[in-house]
């Protein structure tokens, strides 16, 4: 498509194309639009998503968060850690895959919690790969509970945040 040669090329012209179809009436092209600008990542684009989804919160899709997140941007946390609490799962979903993806300080604590809440095990189960990805280590009780979980996506979650970080006491956090 146009868009993705667009990115590819990293054009200046393109980045300002990619911007005007974040308002494209076609939910299609709109997603694209953030993918490609998340792949850019310049602070140009990184803003213009910003822009965009503090403008347009009920018009946000998981593409565009996870553009967010694949920009790699710390600048972009305050906004994604918002959407940890979205009415929408799969955008809470995804704003724990992005901040999964970025390196902020201030996003360990609310993927913590993300982690803790039983009652969305789908949000639980994003933010403790988030967790994995960015190499946190989890206090014991915590991942007690997520290693025991009714569902098996969190008990996996947290099998392979212990495996990937080579966590020796898990035997013991389990007693």
């Amino acid at each position: 498509s146009a868009i993705q040669s667009i990115t590819d090329l990293s054009f200046e012209v393109g980045s300002d194309e990619l911007v005007r179809a974040l308002s494209d009436p076609s939910s299609r092209i709109r997603r694209r639009a953030a993918i490609a600008l998340g792949r850019l990542g310049d602070e140009k684009s990184v803003a213009a998503l910003l822009d965009h989804v503090r403008d347009h919160p009920d018009l946000v899709e998981d593409e565009m968060i996870d553009a967010l997140g694949e920009s790699g941007s710390p600048s972009t946390a305050p906004v994604l850690i918002q959407f940890l609490e979205s009415p929408r799962p799969q955008v809470r979903r995804a704003a724990a895959r992005a901040l999964g993806m970025i390196d902020s300080v201030e996003s360990i604590s609310p993927l913590i919690e993300a982690a803790s809440m039983t009652g969305d095990p789908d949000l639980r189960r994003s933010a403790l790969q988030a967790l994995r990805r960015r190499e946190v280590r989890l206090d014991g009780a915590l991942l007690a509970d997520a290693l025991l979980d009714e569902h098996t996506s969190v008990r996996i979650a947290a099998a392979e945040l212990v495996a990937d970080l080579e966590l020796d006491n898990t035997k013991s956090i389990l007693h």
